[in-house]
């Protein structure tokens, strides 16, 4: 079982390295995949009007003053964006945009 437990907190670290707001409390780790799912996904094909090929990288963020983002760095080097009012209202988002990306696969 300690094993078991090692691995999830060496991915929850692996996952966290991308997801620059506080993961806490008993949904973390759920959070955390939710928000590698997208990542994932958006990497693979692409975002909005964006191709796969036009994102460099994939991150979230929590600001003060500018509140909670989908980040997509580009490789023409500017940054596009998709902005909520809070944390919980992104991982909302990102709840719904993986159970579609789910329910439409299968």
């Amino acid at each position: 079982m300690k094993d078991f437990i090692k691995e999830r907190e060496k991915e929850f670290k692996e996952m966290k390295k991308f997801c620059y707001f506080n993961l806490s409390g008993k949904n973390k780790y759920w959070q955390a995949y939710q928000c590698r799912d997208i990542k994932n996904h958006i990497e693979k094909n692409g975002f909005e009007r964006y191709k796969a090929n036009d994102i460099e990288e994939v991150f979230f963020t929590n600001n003060m003053h500018f509140g909670a983002k989908i980040v997509m760095r580009l490789k023409t080097g500017g940054e596009t964006c998709k902005a909520f009012n809070s944390v919980a209202d992104m991982l909302s988002f990102i709840d719904g945009y993986n159970n579609a990306i789910f329910y439409s696969n299968n």
